[in-house]
């Protein structure tokens, strides 16, 4: 009998032993871990592992859109480097405030501006201008010679204008003298031509007779195209007819 009794007795003991055990295995897997706490610090600049300013570098191609109307402010002076060829498409109308930032064009860049463009042009700061037209910076004249036999002219009757330069007639100026009882003048005058189409320009009303002469001066606004003949035109009749005509004007550049 005293040996069943130990033996319940250690039974016992044993049961109790493997609930304590069981509890504390159930208890480790249904706890939450702690956090950690992280206090480690960055000394070798000086601070902390706080928020840091970083250089940003773009060395793909990305494609950045802009679908808003966003509003950028420039204020200081940032370096921004892009080192493949990104494609920036801004589908809106930004408004850009730029203060006073350095902007450098390499050799052979360019920059195309779609609109207009307003300039500050304040009287303590002017915006320089040219008139890229004006008639002094390419002043052109011509003397011209029509007779009837070739030998009592020393200047040619026509002249071509240059390549490039459209010609603008302001005055004329000329004379025509018949020598014998047989000549007569009827016109003179200059033929040009504008975009194909060749005009007869007169100057005064001319008609002279033998052993007469006619002097005149016009200003005029004429206009002969590059590489076409300006020529000195007169109806001379008989052998001693002889016209001159001095022109005065300008060149103009074209595009």
């Amino acid at each position: 009998m005293k040996f069943l009794a130990l033996r319940s007795m250690h039974l016992l003991v044993l049961s109790c032993l493997a609930s304590a055990v069981a509890a504390t295995a159930l208890e480790a897997q249904t706890k939450p871990a702690a956090a950690k706490t992280n206090t480690s610090t960055n000394t070798s600049a000086g601070t902390s592992s706080g928020a840091m300013t970083q250089n940003v570098n773009v060395v793909n191609t990305p494609t950045v859109n802009v679908g808003t109307l966003p509003a950028v402010n420039v204020n200081s002076l940032p370096a921004v480097s892009l080192l493949g060829t990104p494609a920036v498409t801004i589908t809106g109308t930004p408004t850009v405030n730029v203060g006073t930032p350095t902007v450098n064009l390499g050799a052979g860049s360019t920059v195309g501006i779609n609109g207009s463009v307003q300039v500050g042009n304040v009287a303590t700061s002017p915006v320089f201008m040219r008139d890229v037209d004006n008639p002094a910076r390419q002043p052109f004249q011509q003397l011209l010679c029509l007779a009837a036999t070739a030998s009592s002219c020393s200047v040619p009757s026509s002249f071509t204008v240059p390549s490039g330069k459209e010609l603008v007639i302001e005055y004329v100026s000329g004379g025509c003298v018949t020598a014998d009882a047989s000549s007569f003048v009827n016109a003179a005058g200059l033929h040009t031509s504008v975009q194909g189409a060749v005009g007869f320009h007169f100057f005064g009303n001319l008609r002279i007779g033998p052993n007469s002469a006619f002097d005149f001066g016009q200003q005029t606004r004429l206009y002969a195209d590059p590489n076409t003949n300006v020529t000195l035109a007169a109806s001379l009749i008989g052998g001693g007819g002889v016209c001159g005509m001095e022109i005065s004007g300008y060149l103009v550049n074209l595009p």
